[in-house]
């Protein structure tokens, strides 16, 4: 590759020859760049299916625990190659009839089987998330319980979150990591401080008209713990605001507030 810049300057030669040289090397370069993308999309699927097979299972315990979420970290930032999620993206796209739509049942059953093929991204990841109307799913996968004695465990069935947009997911899912940055442990004083690295993102690409249907189902099925509508009512999704349950309680660190969530936590 470090000929490429001597190229352009060798077109000035009057060699037929080298005109013929200069001409193979392009070819050769095109070659490899399409055999380098095809190896790349291959190692990013192969990493987030080794991911998914490992995250939040005994199988953990095989990697060496010091490197642990430090190479989990590394394969999901390698399973986002740019092509990757751009073609994932056409296989995250849900079609839903009108007949599904009116059976509620049913709707539930195709989008939860949809649910466990879809691709996984860090919700760190800072390469664009789809600028389209959605469904998605935040999943803490730390080390250990989200809270202590509150059966949140670590998880890539159960979410900690479920959110949409009508318009662009891309944008809420900024918003949430932000949010999850403010209450980084370099930010906070207290124990309950949170790691972007330690949460995953799925996301169904569905049209605008049915995301609040599916949100509402799916919330209701899995009872995100970060959800206004589950009995400990964090309400993640409108946590800029100071007085809210999810702001006081991670960013502001506020004892009484703290106190009353986990006592919800343990009832839950």
């Amino acid at each position: 590759m470090k000929i490429l810049p001597f190229l352009s300057e060798l077109g000035n030669s009057f060699d037929r020859e080298v005109h013929r040289l200069i001409r193979e090397c392009y070819e050769l370069c095109d070659k490899l760049q399409h055999q380098l993308t095809e190896l790349l999309q291959s190692l990013a699927r192969s990493c987030n299916k080794y991911v998914l097979n490992i995250l939040c299972t005994k199988k953990m315990e095989l990697v060496p625990y010091r490197y642990s979420y430090g190479f989990i970290t590394w394969c999901l930032q390698l399973s986002c190659v740019p092509e990757v999620p751009i073609e994932e993206q056409r296989k995250q796209t849900l079609n839903v009839s009108e007949e599904e739509l009116r059976n509620p049942s049913e709707l539930q059953r195709i989008v939860l089987e949809f649910m466990d093929r879809l691709y996984l991204y860090p919700l760190n990841m800072y390469s664009k998330f789809p600028k389209r109307p959605g469904v998605y799913f935040i999943y803490h996968v730390g080390k250990t319980e989200l809270y202590k004695e509150s059966q949140v465990s670590p998880s890539t069935h159960y979410p900690v979150y479920v959110g949409q947009s009508q318009t662009d997911i891309a944008n809420r899912l900024t918003d949430h990591r932000r949010k999850i940055e403010k209450a980084d442990k370099s930010k906070v004083e207290h124990e309950f401080f949170l790691d972007t690295a330690e949460f995953v993102v799925r996301f169904i690409i569905v049209d605008k008209h049915v995301t609040l249907k599916i949100e509402g189902m799916l919330i209701e099925y899995f009872s995100p713990v970060w959800n206004s509508e589950t009995r400990v009512g964090f309400s993640f999704g409108n946590a800029n605001h100071e007085t809210n349950p999810w702001n006081k309680f991670h960013i502001q660190g506020d004892e009484d507030t703290i106190n009353d969530m986990l006592e919800k936590l343990r009832i839950r």
